[in-house]
């Protein structure tokens, strides 16, 4: 790469290696950690581009996320000598040559000429790059703010693409504005450098950049103030004078670079705006339709932002202060609605992640992956997430029916279900047959890992010996809560996940990875369904390709992307951005968003048939009310006994069963009815003691199949554990099925081949 190298950048040059690089003969050693890392675990790709295309890309850089002269050196080393593969089966390749570390910030990577039309390829190979941690730190002096600026505007692009980034990590007004000024009127690669300077300064002194505004703002009430003022006499002129001087240079010191102007905007964004402007100006003028809404300025541009919203992604929307609220207390497990967990499809369809228990949609009979189609009458098909959360919430006790499509059925149904205060528990645990402890985690809410490590300090106090950790319908939450429980099984330095988003913003580009030195050793299996999605996945992820646990279950959701709310700091608080700012990658590389994990031991979902959902439905609660008020408060202990340890599938133990069954007249069987009857005496009890209930071993062939195999992970013989020997025959007989099923599938796909 030819340079015209002035005497000015030259002596730039020289200035910027003795001030921000020391020489080996003056540096400062320390040991460091010596293990394994990726080029995308310590820095990220940054491309002329701000999103780098298929061709064209003649360099990039590695932007450093901590200032290392050391870590840039070995990064530079690691990356020469890759070869970029450009064909199937790696037979093509091109190899990067002239890697070099400009700084402890930048490292300059020069892209093959084969590679050039093929600059996704290379990004996807580099960041995966692995090599030691340096063992010594280069000790590097110190260098101002001031001397910064001054080679962030020399010629040189190596010395100012350098001095960019090195003035992002610095707390000083003017480093921002010799950012901004940058971004503002230069082009290339120093816009491209600037923009991510600015993006790094505005995450890392957001608190500095309000202050300054707010001193800003400060000086410039004084001076209003002083300006109405009307001196009477020369003395007071001058006093008034030197006040206004004096201010005047509080303005000049604190005073922030204003945000880009409409007239900045390219020509085309400028004349769309101007055109929705007079779009809603037409509205206000002509329009006589029926729509429901106001037609006032903001309440066109509400409807407008959240259209930005909704046409991102399934998980990107605009919220108002109102929904912001609600959002706050939803990820604090506290709302008023009917109790449910909201994903949408590719087909735009609002899906049910999970019920809630105890709420009233579980009350109800919604289950996991039911499909709203209707609320209060209206079609949903089409609206927002947004207005569908609207609908179905409201004051407490009122009603709200809400249609209802399962598959298997021809028609939705409706399902009238009453408002109420909604408190979402987050963990809940037991100790199972064999010291076999059980956690279900319903949800990553604020302070989940807390709660998930007092359960399990519970349950090692029980002298736990395995684990099983059931995931099922759990929709996910915070990021912080997943890889801090994830670090509870995890040793020192084993993967948990990556995430990577647009380069240059705080979700560029990081690795997690364990840093506990002592995690917890027992057996561990997990159960997932396909409503585990988010963060539940993110977990199993990293317990599965760590060969941590066994996932049992059914394929996983297929939420791979991170969502975060941001406040449009222009709204004056009213509106906030949820926006989908990174994809995450689980041990293996992999992304798992629309596809899902596969467990290890894949089981097949129970479906209920149509015609008997209907006969259950015939059925309602009132017969079942009356019989738990006719024979179970009268025996209250025997009928707990039943629901806690379940009836052997006897319908004898029940009294009155047989003429109970006998007065239903239903098609449903003896069997079918038992175990509704023992559904809704476990509800009873749950009810009475405000406590629900774990898990219900008895009818749960998916958790059975869990305890058998973390049993046998334990070395015990599940045929001879005291309280679970009656259901693992059964298991034992389900693994043989299964295995005829797989033998004749194969054999049928041989016939077909």
């Amino acid at each position: 790469m030819k340079r015209k190298i002035t005497v000015a950048s030259l002596a730039a040059i020289i200035a910027l290696v003795v001030i921000v690089v020391a020489t080996s003969t003056n540096s400062a050693v320390s040991q460091g950690d010596n293990s394994k890392v990726k080029i995308g675990d310590v820095g990220y790709v940054m491309f002329e581009q701000a999103a780098p295309r298929a061709e064209g890309e003649k360099e990039f850089y590695v932007v450093l996320k901590k200032e290392d002269r050391a870590m840039a050196m070995a990064v530079a080393k690691a990356i020469n000598e890759t070869v970029i593969p450009l064909g199937k089966g790696n037979f093509l390749g091109a190899k990067i040559t002239g890697a070099k570390a400009i700084s402890g910030n930048l490292v300059y990577v020069p892209i093959p000429n084969l590679a050039i039309l093929h600059a996704n390829l290379v990004e996807e190979k580099v960041v995966s790059v692995e090599f030691d941690t340096p063992t010594q730190k280069i000790q590097e002096a110190p260098i101002t703010t001031e001397a910064l600026i001054m080679l962030a505007n020399l010629e040189d692009r190596d010395v100012r693409l350098s001095a960019l980034i090195a003035l992002s990590r610095k707390d000083t007004l003017g480093a921002y504005k010799t950012l901004r000024n940058a971004y503002e009127t230069k082009s290339g690669w120093t816009q491209r450098c600037a923009a991510l300077g600015l993006a790094l300064y505005e995450s890392e002194n957001e608190k500095t950049l309000t202050q300054m505004r707010k001193e800003f703002s400060d000086a410039y009430q004084t001076m209003l103030t002083l300006l109405r003022q009307q001196p009477r006499t020369l003395n007071e002129l001058q006093v008034q004078i030197g006040a206004m001087k004096e201010v005047l240079d509080k303005m000049i010191a604190s005073a922030p670079p204003a945000p880009p102007v409409l007239d900045n905007a390219p020509k085309t964004l400028q004349t769309d705006l101007n055109a929705m402007i007079e779009v809603i100006s037409l509205i206000q003028k002509y329009y006589e339709g029926e729509c429901e809404g106001e037609l006032t300025d903001k309440a066109l541009m509400a409807a407008a932002m959240k259209g930005i919203g909704e046409h991102l992604d399934k998980y990107s929307s605009i919220f108002d202060l109102e929904t912001k609220k609600k959002w706050d207390k939803h990820m604090k497990s506290e709302f008023v609605g009917i109790g449910v967990t909201l994903e949408r499809n590719d087909e735009g369809e609002f899906i049910i992640a999970s019920p809630i228990f105890g709420s009233p949609a579980y009350k109800a009979g919604i289950l996991a992956r039911d499909v709203i189609v209707s609320v209060d009458g209206e079609n949903v098909k089409g609206i927002e997430m947004d207005e569908l959360r609207r609908r179905v919430t409201g004051k407490p006790g009122t009603v709200v029916n809400i249609g209802i499509m399962r598959k298997g059925w021809k028609e939705p149904k409706i399902f009238p279900i009453t408002r109420a205060k909604i408190t979402m528990p987050v963990v809940l645990y037991k100790m199972m047959p064999g010291n076999v402890g059980y956690l279900r985690l319903l949800q990553f809410a604020s302070n989940a890992h807390v709660n998930f490590a007092k359960a399990i300090q519970d349950l090692q106090r029980q002298n736990l010996k395995g684990l099983i950790i059931d995931l099922r319908n759990n929709p996910g939450g915070g990021l912080k809560e997943t890889l801090n429980i994830a670090n509870m099984f995890l040793r020192k330095g084993q993967k948990i996940a990556s995430i990577k988003g647009r380069p240059g913003s705080r979700w560029g580009g990081e690795a997690w990875h364990s840093s506990n030195t002592n995690p917890l050793r027992f057996p561990v299996v997990v159960l997932t369904n396909g409503a585990s999605a988010s963060g539940a996945e993110m977990l199993t992820g990293a317990l599965k390709y760590n060969n941590r646990a066994t996932i049992i279950g059914q394929k996983t959701f297929g939420k791979g992307c991170g969502q975060t709310v941001l406040r449009v700091k222009s709204s004056n608080g009213n509106w906030f951005l949820k926006l989908t700012v990174f994809n995450y990658y689980l041990p293996n590389g992999e992304c798992i968003n629309k596809s899902g994990i596969e467990p290890n031991i894949p089981l097949e979902l129970e479906e209920v048939p149509e015609w008997k959902t209907d006969a259950v439905s015939a059925l309602g609660r009132e017969p079942f009310d009356k019989y738990i008020d006719k024979h179970v408060k009268a025996n209250e202990t025997a009928f707990k006994k039943l629901a806690d340890d379940g009836d052997d599938f006897d319908c004898s133990k029940y009294s009155g069963f047989d003429e109970f069954y006998k007065s239903l007249k239903t098609e449903l069987t003896r069997q079918d009815i038992r175990k509704l009857l023992r559904y809704y005496i476990r509800a009873h009890f749950a009810g009475k003691s405000a406590k629900p209930y774990k898990n219900d071993l008895q009818e749960d062939t998916e958790l059975q199949r869990a305890m058998y195999e973390v049993m046998k992970k334990m070395g015990l013989d599940p045929n001879k554990v005291e309280g679970f020997d009656k259901y693992s025959k059964d298991v034992e007989k389900r693994i043989e099925e299964a295995k005829k099923k797989e033998v004749e599938k194969d054999k049928e796909t041989d016939k077909d081949q």
